[in-house]
């Protein structure tokens, strides 16, 4: 099984048996249970960099639905109008003001092939994890947010607050890193700004990471297939 939730499902549901076992994993690798992580979602072709710059936000708390529409404000006000945010999913947004209709874009909940082609042809990932909201801690530690997956899967540079990035194994190399909630509107910026080439080569690294993490999730499950036939169901 993929815990995804390690505390406080191990000890609630009884769960400690099979990590003994090596049955259990999670999908990051945490407190000495083996990771599995699975990221494939079809045979998509991987996108290259749109003329207006689409990003997909993930806005599971209200307290973030300002900070979002803030920055994409700030962006207006420089004149920065070639970009799409899409927010896709369950999400705590109910309306988009009048003044960012023509920039922010609230899809909601749709059936998984929609959700897949809305992140598919995007350029940009905002999982909107954010320091200051202390339910947000759990993405450091026990939780994996499933954006990671999308991200791995897609191929898709994410705009991350440099307090979660390293725990997902995001750098400058591959994404780009967020020192404070302030640096939304600017990391959007650079964002909307980069060139093809340079978006090109964070997907590059990217795609180094989905595979390193597919390879050793493979090589986990193996082990665990092996070590599993020394155990009764």
């Amino acid at each position: 099984m993929v815990e995804h939730n390690i505390i406080p499902y191990l000890e609630q549901y009884g769960h400690q048996k099979y990590v003994d076992q090596n049955r259990s994993f999670t999908l990051a690798g945490k407190y000495k249970i083996p990771m599995f992580n699975p990221h494939y979602f079809g045979d998509f072709e991987i996108t290259s960099k749109s003329s207006e710059t689409i990003f997909v936000a993930i806005i599971n708390h209200k307290h973030n639905k300002e900070l979002l529409f803030n920055s994409c404000r700030d962006l207006i006000k420089e004149n920065i109008t070639n970009f799409k945010v899409i927010i896709a999913g369950r999400n705590a947004v109910n309306e988009i003001p009048p003044d960012l209709e023509k920039n922010i874009f609230l899809k909601g909940e749709v059936e998984f092939k929609s959700l897949w082609e809305i992140y598919n042809n995007s350029d940009f990932v905002i999982p909107m994890l954010n320091p200051e909201i202390g339910a947000h801690d759990r993405y450091k530690d026990g939780t994996i947010t499933g954006t990671w997956q999308l991200i791995l899967g897609f191929l898709k540079p994410a705009l991350i607050h440099k307090q979660f990035a390293e725990f997902y194994k995001l750098n400058n190399e591959n994404s780009l890193i967020l020192n404070s909630n302030s640096d939304l509107s600017k990391m959007m910026a650079i964002a909307i700004n980069m060139n093809r080439v340079k978006y090109e080569l964070l997907q590059k690294n990217i795609k180094l990471l989905s595979d390193n993490v597919y390879n050793k999730s493979l090589e986990n499950l193996k082990y665990s297939i092996e070590q599993s036939k020394n155990y009764d169901s």
